[in-house]
């Protein structure tokens, strides 16, 4: 019987190939191709998922068990000249994964504080390359295909950094933006950054290629087009990028109200025919991709650090920090299609606070569960503020309430609240996942489980100090922290990895949290040193700590040098180092 039933399969077989007419010939072949697997796939491939903003990965579980952890390390940076040199450890803003499928392996791509770009594999979180650049990686990278490149592995990402620790604005040297091949991490070409009014030279945002061109919003003031691989070379050694175009965002009236905070941080988002991008300069500006200009320009007047993330309605999400203006910071809802004056659809304010060089607003981006709801969910958007709370609003619905807007004056209509919690102060993006909600901040990391009824549960919760943005893949999550690891977490029953013992997991409890002491050394007493006048004839400021055993530690290795230096304890931990002038 089963033989007859086996040669009836296959007569069938030759009788539908032999009997079919070219045209379904062709159309089977057709859907044999496409049943093979690409075999080099972008999971994440910039910051918040794609052009839209709005991909946060597929799945995470409710649990936040440490699977593996990979140290990233710590890095010199100089935030200002007054400050001197600092040492950052882990990753921070906006600083989130990026998640390829390369010939069946899956691999991460995070920028870290130690100067460096490592590709690590997913499974077992082993460091395939590392590349280094001349300073800490803030930003989030963007990986492009190239879809006509003879090589086997048709990656590339394209990552920016802080200036450089030995650059002064000044200097033409600063390359803080460069192309690296994803196969083995080989440089392909660095852009040289031009010296505006802005007071940065650095790169945080990730850029957007539409039909092969790149376009990004630089710290400098720049929005720059560019050739992903065109290059040509420089006198100082290396390749630069052929570039299309480039505009300054900033005018004279902006540079008189913000100084030199001029700068963009925020990555493009794409909508229809127009790129969106938010500016420090004080503007969110639509640049037109057929008529290569910027012909729509709404103005708030603060500084603006968060990605404009596209909802389902067509509009623009757009997080607002407190600076510069009479009113509360917060997040506008708008309609890029309606002219600027007539395009608010609401506001949300959030509450001043101050914490650390921030006195309010929403630094991070918003998310929204345009990809995960059902059909009967409420459409969502969260963010979390300077104020330590998170939010969670029904943005295709108004309260019956305006409230003011940034300026102080102009009154708006207001979205209809679904979820508020007191949590942590956070510069983090909070983003979901399927019937989950993952929220990190200066504090905890939390895991909210979305019920049938739309309300929201907190599942889990772990003590950590997180700047970056979290991301979501095969029921793990994946965030780096200021601890100096980048983390993975979920469930280890279900996890092939071995670990040397069970993480133990805070209770997840609502709770109001105290304000993190930034980079404070626990492990060990402080040696307190004794306060001197330090004659700066003789001594010279080199470096400064935030840790005293690498203040220590950086002491010894000089002494062994032969050098004469002299540490320095200020308040709140800050160990300044001097040498001796020669």
């Amino acid at each position: 019987m089963r033989r007859c039933f086996f040669k009836f399969i296959v007569w069938g077989c030759l009788i539908l190939i032999f009997g079919c007419s070219k045209s379904e010939k062709k159309n089977i072949q057709a859907a044999a191709v496409k049943k093979i697997e690409d075999p080099y796939q972008v999971i994440i491939g910039t910051f918040l998922g794609d052009e839209t903003r709005n991909f946060y990965g597929d799945s995470c579980s409710d649990s936040l068990n440490v699977i593996w952890k990979f140290k990233l390390g710590k890095g010199e940076t100089i935030v200002n000249a007054a400050s001197g040199v600092e040492v950052w450890s882990g990753a921070g803003w906006t600083g989130q994964p990026l998640i390829t499928k390369e010939l069946g392996e899956y691999f991460i791509y995070q920028g870290s504080f130690d100067h460096t770009l490592k590709k690590i594999k997913l499974s077992d979180a082993s460091l395939i390359w590392q590349y280094e650049f001349d300073d800490i990686l803030k930003g989030t990278g963007t990986i492009w295909r190239n879809n006509n490149d003879s090589e086997v592995n048709p990656f590339y990402i394209f990552q920016g950094s802080r200036k450089g620790v030995h650059c002064s604005l000044k200097d033409s040297a600063a390359t803080s933006f460069r192309a690296l091949h994803c196969a083995d991490g080989r440089e392909v070409w660095r852009m040289p950054m031009q010296r505006t009014k802005c007071y940065s030279n650095d790169v945080d945002a990730s850029p957007l290629f539409v039909n092969d061109t790149g376009y990004i919003g630089l710290e400098n003031g720049y929005w720059v087009s560019f050739d992903p691989l065109k290059n040509e070379k420089s006198n100082r050694g290396y390749c630069s990028p052929l570039v299309y175009n480039k505009t300054l965002l900033y005018s004279k009236e902006d540079a008189h109200k913000h100084g030199g905070n001029l700068v963009t941080e925020a990555s493009p988002a794409k909508l229809d025919d127009h790129l969106y991008v938010a500016s420090g300069c004080g503007h969110v500006f639509g640049y037109n991709l057929k008529k290569k200009i910027i012909d729509w320009d709404f103005y708030i007047g603060s500084d603006m650090d968060g990605t404009p993330v596209v909802t389902d309605d067509n509009c623009l999400l757009i997080a607002v920090e407190k600076q510069y203006i009479k009113g509360h910071g917060g997040v506008f809802k708008l309609n890029p299609k309606l002219p600027p004056q007539q395009c608010v659809q609401w506001f949300y304010p959030t509450e001043d606070k101050k914490y650390s060089s921030w006195i309010g607003g929403v630094v991070g981006s918003c998310s929204v569960n345009d990809r995960y709801r059902n059909n009967k969910d409420p459409y969502l958007a969260a963010f979390t503020g300077i104020d330590g709370y998170l939010n969670v609003v029904r943005y295709k619905e108004l309260s019956d309430s305006l409230v003011l807007g940034p300026d102080g004056q102009t009154k708006y209509p207001c979205p209809k609240v679904h979820f508020r919690e007191k949590v942590c102060t956070s510069i983090s993006t909070p983003v979901f996942a399927k019937n989950k909600l993952v929220m990190a901040g200066y504090g905890f990391i939390n895991i909210y489980k979305i019920l049938s009824d739309a309300s929201f549960q907190k599942v889990a919760s772990r003590k950590g100090y997180f700047e970056s943005t979290p991301v979501c893949f095969n029921g793990s999550i994946y965030i780096a922290c200021r601890d100096g690891n980048l983390y993975r977490f979920g469930m280890l029953e279900n996890s092939s990895i071995k670990t040397t013992r069970k993480e133990q997991i805070v209770n997840a409890i609502p709770q109001d949290v105290k304000k993190p002491k930034k980079e404070k050394d626990t492990s060990t007493v402080a040696v307190k040193y004794p306060k001197m006048n330090i004659d700066l004839k003789i001594y010279k400021k080199l470096e400064l700590f935030y840790n005293i055993k690498l203040a220590q530690k950086r002491e010894v290795e000089l002494k062994k040098e032969g050098k004469e230096c002299i540490l320095y304890v200020k308040r709140r931990h800050k160990i300044e180092l001097y040498i001796k002038r020669k």
